[in-house]
């Protein structure tokens, strides 16, 4: 069978992205072939089909809009990189996956986006003990699940972890609580410097800021905008540039954080913020203050 050639085992459809030879294992990604389905079998690690074998490298998007679904089924995190969408718009979703493997990589944007039923996250994978080689794409991960009351614990990647966060929790209306790790930039091989630009939007519920990563750099646009019963103003990191709408409509904020010399623009970052007694010092490179507080 040649690459982008289909077949069919079980609940899945299977993708070949590289070939099998006599010698090597070839990969495929997985996608449920039938959405209305409400349960799943679970999804193997390996698969064989016409005499050969194939590693199953990705189930991004594998049960994209699958509305019926309630509990995800079993697989191996560990042995799955690519993972981004794999429950998008699952609205019945109520059981996460058992996620709580060891593994370096995990790409999961938008993995659980739009799953407005799921209230409780699952446990994320732990990275690698003495490696910089940890990656994890988290960008949108719980995008609009409103539902959900509490993050994941992200303090198990405190360390040696490049992680990216951007718009995390946005639209999780339901949120109470959450965590982010101490620093996100750790990563040797993955230089990319991470934001916080949206990670808590429209987190309405969230009462308590999260220490923010100390190494975050650039952005934090909107980063808590609408978190109206928020009472907490975290730090700001040194390294982030950009406050636009930071905390717009944080109404019970009554302190407002010290901010960094390197921010340029309050554009509406305390508007509406009708509780804040005690302004910060603004920093002399800033330029626009418009609808500041």
């Amino acid at each position: 069978m040649a690459v982008d050639d289909i077949f069919v085992l079980g609940d899945y459809t299977y993708n070949i992205r590289l070939e099998a030879t006599s010698t090597n294992a070839g990969e495929v990604s997985v996608k449920a072939t039938d959405k209305t389905k409400t349960s799943y079998g679970a999804i193997p690690a390996t698969v064989t089909y016409g005499g050969q074998n194939y590693n199953v490298e990705s189930a991004s998007e594998c049960f994209l809009d699958c509305k019926n679904l309630v509990s995800a089924p079993n697989m191996d995190f560990s042995k799955f990189s690519f993972v981004s969408r794999m429950f998008k718009g699952c609205t019945s979703l109520i059981n996460p996956p058992n996620m709580n493997v060891t593994t370096d990589y995990l790409y999961a944007l938008e993995m659980f986006s739009g799953c407005t039923s799921l209230v409780n996250p699952p446990v994320l994978p732990l990275p690698v003990s003495g490696s910089f080689n940890n990656m994890y794409n988290y960008k949108k991960m719980f995008y609009g699940c409103t539902s959900l009351k509490t993050g994941p614990d992200m303090h198990r990647y405190d360390a040696e972890c490049n992680v990216i966060v951007e718009q995390m929790f946005f639209g999780c209306s339901a949120l109470k609580s959450a965590t982010l790790p101490a620093l996100i930039n750790q990563s040797v091989n993955y230089q990319r410097t991470q934001n916080l630009h949206g990670v808590f939007l429209g987190c309405s519920s969230l009462l308590t800021a999260p220490a923010l990563p100390s190494d975050a750099v650039g952005s934090m646009e909107s980063c808590f905008a609408n978190c109206e019963q928020m009472t907490n103003a975290p730090i700001i990191p040194s390294g982030i540039t950009d406050v636009t709408y930071c905390f717009k409509n944080c109404k019970n904020i009554e302190t407002a954080p010290a901010l960094p010399n390197g921010i340029t623009s309050l554009d509406s970052t305390f508007m509406n913020c009708e509780n804040i007694t005690v302004a910060p010092v603004i920093p002399s490179g800033v330029t626009n203050l418009h609808c500041s507080f």
